[in-house]
């Protein structure tokens, strides 16, 4: 037979023999050694102590007032709210990493850029003095009188008048070339309305000859050219000299053609300066007969 007995240590109900030996036995929950006594009941925690009740105008006023929000948390940027339980001040957080560019990357792109640009030189030929066979261009002036094939791409200066040869100025468009130190130009000059009459009914192209000398001369003394060889061309409805020049830089070969027929009586020069040119040169073949005027 068994009896129920209460824990006196944790309260919890348990049995034990009935004819159990000993005045205490030991309680199967906490483990502790408590005296038997046969149908002891489970001790109970004391009851908590209750607040009286509050008045009914305290309870009127309370339930109609609005109930207040806690303030927000506010921290500064990137460190966490401090809690209450907290014992060591915010951590800011870290900010973003800095790109790092290690050395050996920045020598290997200063590498590659660096050998670009000698094969690009070693390419075009620096201070070659030729004329590069590649990159050309058909350029027109912004007039669409004429256009040319050119090397590369132009500027524009302004003409002079010669009054030696009956022109009133004009249009220059030079190409250089700064790495191969050669040059390609276009130009051409207005001719004296007067002076172009005179130069169409001229059959015998004296009245011509005059003003391609006035220009050749102009020509010799900017490019400080000395005249080796001249001779009379044939372009189109125009005509004119092919003259070869050596200078400080090098050979030029020009032409210089008198075109008298409306709507633009003109005289245009184009040429090429390098050290190794020919007439029978690719370069110079390409931009001579490229040579068109627009009517």
């Amino acid at each position: 037979m068994f009896v129920s007995v209460g824990c006196t240590n944790c309260g919890k109900p348990f049995q034990v023999p009935e004819a159990a030996p000993g005045p205490t036995a030991r309680c199967p929950w906490c483990q502790a050694d408590v005296a038997v006594l046969p149908g002891a009941a489970s001790p109970r925690p004391a009851a908590a102590p209750t607040e009286p009740p509050a008045p009914k105008w305290l309870k009127k006023y309370t339930a109609d007032a609005p109930r207040a929000r806690p303030a927000p948390v506010t921290t500064p940027h990137g460190q966490e709210p401090l809690s209450l339980d907290d014992d060591e001040p915010p951590v800011a957080r870290p900010g973003p990493r800095a790109p790092r560019f290690r050395p050996a990357t920045v020598a290997a792109v200063a590498g590659v850029s660096l050998a670009a640009l000698l094969l690009t030189v070693a390419a075009r030929g620096y201070g070659s003095g030729r004329v590069q066979e590649w990159f050309w261009t058909e350029y027109t002036p912004p007039d669409w009188s004429c256009s040319v094939l050119l090397p590369a791409t132009p500027s524009e200066q302004s003409m002079e008048a010669n009054p030696d040869g009956f022109t009133t100025g004009g249009k220059r468009y030079d190409a250089k070339g700064w790495l191969t130190r050669s040059a390609a130009w276009l130009a051409w000059s207005d001719l004296d309305p007067a002076f172009a009459k005179s130069v169409a009914a001229d059959k015998e192209g004296k009245t011509a000859s005059h003003a391609l000398r006035a220009e050749l001369v102009r020509e010799a003394s900017r490019l400080r050219g000395t005249i080796t060889k001249e001779g009379g061309v044939q372009a189109g409805s125009g005509w004119g000299y092919e003259v070869h020049m050596d200078t400080p830089r090098g050979k030029v070969i020009e032409w210089l053609i008198v075109r008298p027929a409306a709507p633009r009586p003109r005289l245009y020069v184009y040429g090429l300066e390098a050290t190794n040119i020919s007439p029978d040169s690719a370069a110079v073949r390409r931009m001579f007969t490229s040579f068109q005027v627009h009517e």
